[in-house]
């Protein structure tokens, strides 16, 4: 998590604005995109199964 933080400050120094979105709630996601150029994720496919899988 720490190289995280360090691309989330390096991205932030850049100028980026950080919003996030629920992959389960289009509504945040739609939110989350409005006025947007480039979206950046860390979503993956693991299917985890029961009410987890997206």
């Amino acid at each position: 998590l720490a190289g995280m933080a360090t691309t989330i400050e390096s991205l932030s120094a850049a100028g980026a604005e950080l919003v996030y979105g629920d992959m389960k709630d289009r509504n945040s996601l739609a939110a989350a995109c409005q006025g947007v150029q480039t979206v950046i994720t860390t979503a993956n496919s693991v299917l985890r199964g029961g009410e987890d899988t997206v």
